[in-house]
């Protein structure tokens, strides 16, 4: 028997309904020639369909009474997708579900390894963060608890209840609002409780508001739920029609309601809540405003946005997230919610993409539901519908104020709606001149305006920084010799300059300074390498112990291989060398713990390294002090990848021994003094900068911690046509520092300090930036 038309089986929302389809694949039914429609198939073997179902769907053979009556249906309609229907929305069905899911879930859950526990009070925002969480530690998912004010705050309905189960957990995760609430009324959540920020930002949707039944928390319910246009409700209000309301909708209203200045109280209101919790905001909003609008509404980020949040929260949970990304594999929930539109004219001020589409909720199944849009002129109708209807037994008002700017926009509406330009189509405002993406782009993103127009001395590609310093924040510095020249300024100027490593008593400033005391926070020397700087911190904690020996000296003393010239004068044995070498790495976990702000600066990517256990060191054997062997030691050429992974374990160990520790990137303008490579060096210096320089932007994509300073592109930028090198062109010059210095402190030090820059420059050229460098030594050896 040859079929016309197959069962619509997807739209009965389950997958299990496939078995009812294979009963008309049975061979007893193929062998027949007549050809008869889908509906004549159903009514002929209706019995024997109603029974298939029963098996399938109930896990039993169909009563009489439901054979018959179903069988009765089927036969006089021939709507086996009706029957079906009446069948799924069964209480017997609804319940076998749940038994079914719910035995699922417990065999797979059951089957994860044990994490934390974690309780979650949070609005809806905590579900997708919690999931997030889950998936990169792979664990038994932490619990999320949804518990309105109301709960709490009646002990009948919940407080007891809600004591007895978070008394199992070791964490609660709560934000400010619940806690705020929640902490007088269980005192005894203080030892576990972990506060983290609600994400608002209305900047991207200033005209979401919600209309509320007058004298209550009941919400109107519209085309978008309980979100609502603050112009729609007022313009509806005033008793403006549906035309004369979209025309509202343009560059002169939005200038008028201030739509475009919704960003600086929004960025500040997400940087206090943040700073309420313990956790900096202002690089992950820098991050998430790069890649567009991070909010589907005013009160819910998109997935990107809570999925950085978890890593933050991950690290102050200790707990060590897998090599998977939240985004591939968790299901944003928010998104199947209302999702206001960013205006056009909005978008192009904060340089995103903008539309007049809004989006409803979308109802049923999220994987079968229909996703449901509206045009602003539907939006509109659908609105003033709503407005309507609500309005004939109840007072509706908005929770914003008919404030001033609403009042003056309305008393002249006739003015701007009596335009010439009426709407049509869907009621999208006409385009403005100039709608290409770059229109309406910042200053700073322009060559002409940033670069060609601007004084040489006062270019700044600096953008806002991720944090700040203060007089009495603990700063410490690493890398190659350029990064000598932060730490000078910040002792020069009072800044709180960590040094764990210090002097003996008895030395003086110049004695102590040829022993290599002050060049850094500790005397590790010059940390060329990303795998330098880890290697530091594995063997500072006992977890790399190299098996290189102490290099010999031509004066017979030893040098020690990672800090050749730490000692001018070498040391007397391999034990003298080793009670030097401990002492230092004690100093260097006390740096690691206290400091608050890592100043690193990325050299090179070409090393030597020990072929045995790949120990990196900051120059070649035999340059200094030891002997090259082939066998022993390898030149290596680090790639971005290796970079990357380089710091981003370095910057976990830190985080790990402290939490609240900042990292700071630069890339040394220095050139290489010489290269291994069977290329030029003008070639290798070139390809050297650029995987430091590339590594450290996706660094801090990646790492909310992290910052970027540009003091390479200051000092190579082709706006100073060589001007900030020595006649060498590799030693940066007292004008080349102070401008990289001038552009530091007055970002990320606003304030803090008062520069007299001719006395500042002299002082520089007097102390003629005693630097110290060994790669320099290349250069002697070549001489």
């Amino acid at each position: 028997m040859a079929y016309r038309q197959q069962p619509d089986l997807e739209r009965a929302d389950t997958d299990s309904l496939r078995d009812i389809d294979m009963f008309f694949r049975k061979p007893r039914l193929s062998g027949k020639k007549a050809e008869v429609t889908f509906e004549q198939a159903v009514k002929q073997h209706a019995p024997e369909l109603i029974r298939t179902a029963y098996r399938v769907l109930f896990n039993r053979e169909a009563d009489e009474g439901g054979l018959l009556h179903h069988s009765d249906f089927l036969r006089k309609e021939g709507k086996l997708e009706e029957t079906m229907r009446r069948l799924l929305s069964s209480d017997e069905f609804l319940a076998v579900f749940e038994e079914r899911s719910q035995f699922h879930n417990r065999a797979i859950t059951d089957s994860l390894p044990a994490g934390k526990r974690i309780a979650i009070f949070s609005n809806c925002q905590g579900n997708n963060l919690g999931r997030c969480i889950q998936a990169m530690t792979g664990t038994r998912p932490p619990l999320f608890h949804f518990v309105t004010v109301e709960q709490i705050l009646n002990p009948e309905q919940g407080l007891d209840g809600i004591r007895a189960t978070l008394a199992t957990h070791d964490v609660v995760l709560m934000q400010p609002l619940f806690a705020d609430v929640v902490t007088p009324l269980l005192p005894e959540l203080q030892e576990k409780l972990m506060l983290f920020p609600s994400l608002s930002f209305p900047a991207f949707q200033p005209d979401q508001c919600y209309v509320r039944i007058k004298g209550t928390f009941t919400e109107v319910t519209g085309p978008l739920g309980p979100y609502h246009s603050s112009i729609a409700f007022y313009a509806w209000q005033q008793g403006m029609s549906r035309t004369q309301t979209a025309d509202l909708f343009c560059d002169a209203v939005y200038r008028e309601l201030r739509f475009y200045d919704y960003w600086d109280s929004s960025a500040k209101a997400l940087v206090d809540e943040g700073r309420r919790c313990g956790i900096p905001l202002e690089g992950l909003l820098k991050k998430w405003h790069a890649r567009g609008c991070f909010m589907h509404s005013p009160n819910h980020p998109k997935l990107h946005a809570l999925a950085d949040l978890s890593r933050v929260m991950m690290q102050k949970l200790e707990l060590e997230p897998k090599a998977i990304d939240p985004l591939e594999v968790v299901w944003d929930n928010l998104a199947d919610t209302a999702i206001w539109p960013v205006y056009p004219e909005i978008a192009r001020q904060l340089g995103v993409e903008g539309s007049y589409v809004f989006k409803g909720n979308n109802p049923g199944l999220p994987t079968k539901a229909p996703v449901v849009s509206y045009d602003l002129g539907e939006f509109i109708s659908r609105s003033f519908d709503s407005f309507e209807q609500y309005s004939q037994k109840f007072e509706i008002s908005c929770n914003r104020g008919f404030s001033e700017r609403y009042q003056k926009l309305f008393g002249k509406a006739h003015e701007i709606i009596s335009r010439p330009t009426p709407k049509t189509g869907d009621a999208s405002p006409a385009a403005p001149r100039n709608t290409h993406p770059y229109a309406q782009l910042p200053d700073h993103q322009f060559w002409r305006k940033a670069v060609q127009q601007v004084p040489a001395a006062e270019v700044d590609p600096v953008l806002p920084p991720a944090f700040t310093l203060t007089k009495q924040t603990r700063i410490a510095t690493a890398g190659s010799c350029f990064a000598q020249h932060i730490s000078q300024r910040l002792k020069h100027h009072g800044f709180n300059y960590l040094q764990t490593e210090t002097p003996p008593t008895q030395l003086g400033e110049k004695e102590a300074r040829s022993l290599n005391y002050g060049v850094y926070s500790a005397r590790y020397g010059n940390l060329y390498t990303a795998r330098q700087l880890l290697q530091l911190f594995e063997r500072a904690y006992g977890d790399f112990i190299p098996a290189e020996p102490g290099w010999q000296r031509p004066d017979g003393r030893l040098a020690d291989p990672f800090r050749p010239e730490i000692e001018p004068q070498g040391f007397a044995d391999a034990a003298a060398l080793e009670a030097s070498r401990q002492e230092h790495l004690a100093a260097v976990r006390s740096l690691f713990e206290s400091v608050e702000v890592f100043v690193f600066t990325l050299g090179l990517t070409e090393a030597w390294r020990s072929r045995t256990d790949g120990a990196v060191f900051p120059i070649a054997p035999g340059v200094v002090a030891g002997e090259m062997n082939p066998e022993c030691h390898e030149w290596v050429n680090f790639t971005v990848a290796e970079v990357i992974a380089d710091l981003e374990r370095f910057a976990s160990r830190l985080a790990a021994v402290n939490p609240k520790a900042r990292l700071l990137l630069t890339v040394s303008p220095v050139p290489l003094a010489a290269t291994y490579a069977p290329q030029h060096v003008l070639s290798a210096t070139t390809y050297s900068k650029s995987v430091l320089r590339a590594a450290a932007g996706e660094l801090t994509e990646r790492l909310p911690q992290c910052s970027y300073f540009p003091s390479y592109e200051t000092i190579t930028g082709n706006f100073n046509r060589g001007a900030y090198y020595d006649s060498d062109l590799r030693s940066v010059n007292s004008a080349g520092v102070d401008h990289v210095m001038r552009l530091f402190f007055a970002h990320y030090a606003p304030g803090a300090i008062t520069l007299n820059l001719d006395a500042e420059l002299l002082e520089e050229a007097e102390n003629n930036y005693k630097v110290v460098c060994e790669e320099q030594r290349l250069d002697l050896g070549l001489r």
